[in-house]
């Protein structure tokens, strides 16, 4: 045990050493320049493109409010981009089945974005059904306005007007599937036949 006389002499040696603390220099703080952040100006979103005079919509304004348009039976007016056609099989060989007939369409007639394409199907379960329409499209009178019966006019750069309904997954085409939408076919008319290249 320490005696009185220890624990006096600790007491004043802390006391000491406090009153030290109270003597040190002070401590300076420097302030530093306010930040000044250099950021980019907010960038404007355009508004979707109108719909064309006739109320069919392009594909990009589809694309931009495809939650008020999704599952709805829509018109949508643009160019056949693409058009699917099922591999080669040469004869003897056994080929894994072809895709249904679909195509592509876009707001411009030589689109290569892919992402601004919208996919058109169901208009022929098979290939034999495409080609039994085609065929049978050749042979009858054409409709009243003068555009053909049947699918026989799908041919890329050619500008059409199709109604169908704007879905995520295909009813009329099973296994189709596309976050971006794709269009269930129901009905078209041709508005511009693409010129043959020269």
């Amino acid at each position: 045990m320490l005696s009185r006389t220890t624990r006096a002499l600790v007491a004043l040696s802390l006391l000491g050493s406090i009153a030290a603390c109270d003597k040190a220099p002070a401590i300076v703080t420097e302030r530093l320049p306010d930040v000044q952040p250099d950021l980019p100006a907010v960038p404007t979103i355009p508004p979707p493109p109108a719909a064309y005079p006739d109320g069919s919509l392009p594909v990009a304004r589809l694309r931009r409010l495809m939650e008020e348009n999704l599952n709805k039976e829509l018109t949508i007016t643009g160019y056949i981009v693409a058009m699917y056609q099922p591999p080669e099989c040469p004869r003897g060989q056994q080929c894994p089945l072809p895709l249904i007939p679909h195509f592509y369409i876009a707001d411009q007639a030589n689109e290569g974005d892919e992402s601004k394409r919208l996919m058109v199907i169901g208009y022929a379960q098979t290939w034999d059904e495409y080609n039994t329409l085609v065929h049978l499209g050749t042979r009858v009178p054409a409709n009243p306005d003068g555009s053909p019966r049947s699918v026989v006019d799908f041919a890329v750069g050619n500008k059409i007007v199709v109604t169908g309904n704007f879905v995520t997954s295909s009813v009329l085409a099973a296994g189709f599937q596309s976050t971006a939408g794709l269009l269930d076919y129901a009905r078209h008319t041709t508005a511009e036949v693409a010129q043959p290249a020269e």
